[in-house]
């Protein structure tokens, strides 16, 4: 492909201000993003090929899974956490506005409301773009957020504001029953030495129903994709509760002591 096709292409209007930027480099840059598409691809089918066992799913085939049901209009909001490691090794957005991740802000808990503020202003600008005469479902993106079970607890209420304002946004929740970064710091730090990082969580999809959400429990690798396509199909409120492996941990970010 030459660059006026890449230019007039889909993938050269989401790659055009990295073109025009790395011009004086003779697109050096390309090489490197193929390698690094390669990469994500091998490593990608080696998620999916190690889909982990009953009540002990791997996180990073969660990921990779959904981001496979994922489209290219949808948008992720990514909670911080162990989970959020796995999210972006797997997850390729398809809009330079597709991936939201506050992990870098230390800010646990805040998957679920930044994505309830994400999905109320993606209903706005649909209302301002029909007032406007453009067609049914124009900018219309389906609203996830990843997020661990210790982080969903931390603002599992706000799942009533959704609710009342009628947003289809959606939670995808590695439920490893603990704060898996703090598990991570214990294990390579502390000669896994557990203080206060493991939780005992009630059933979330249970618990969304109770709310007025829908509900999807996920203890199975089959059980997977058809949970997370039902969530994002229903139009509504939903939480997806996968079990993952407890030990299957990212290794913390800084392991000095």
């Amino acid at each position: 492909m030459d660059d006026e096709e890449i230019e007039e292409s889909d993938e050269g209007a989401g790659m055009r201000p990295v073109r025009y930027a790395c011009e004086a480099c003779g697109y050096a840059w390309r090489a490197e993003v193929e390698a690094a598409q390669q990469e994500q691809a091998e490593a990608r089918a080696r998620a999916l090929a190690n889909p982990g066992g009953p009540g002990a799913l791997h996180p990073e085939y969660l990921m990779a899974v959904l981001s496979g049901v994922l489209g290219p209009n949808d948008v992720v909001v990514s909670d911080s956490g162990n989970a959020a490691v796995w999210l972006r090794a797997q997850y390729e957005a398809g809009l330079t506005s597709g991936f939201i991740d506050t992990t870098n802000f230390s800010a646990v808990g805040s998957g679920l409301p930044v994505a309830i503020g994400v999905r109320a202003g993606l209903s706005e600008d649909e209302a301002r773009a029909a007032e406007a005469g453009a067609p049914a479902g124009f900018g219309a993106g389906r609203v996830v957020a990843v997020t661990g079970d210790g982080g969903f607890m931390l603002n599992v209420a706000e799942l009533e504001t959704s609710v009342r304002e009628r947003l289809p946004v959606v939670a995808v929740i590695a439920n490893d029953f603990g704060f898996g970064n703090v598990r991570s710091y214990q294990r390579t730090v502390y000669g896994d030495r557990r203080i206060a990082s493991d939780l005992t969580n009630p059933d979330f999809a249970a618990l969304a129903r109770l709310f007025g959400a829908d509900g999807y429990r996920v203890e199975r690798p089959d059980e997977l994709a058809p949970a997370l396509q039902a969530a994002l199909a229903g139009g509504r409120t939903a939480v997806v509760d996968v079990l993952v492996d407890p030990e299957v941990l990212c290794p913390p970010l800084h392991a000095a002591r």
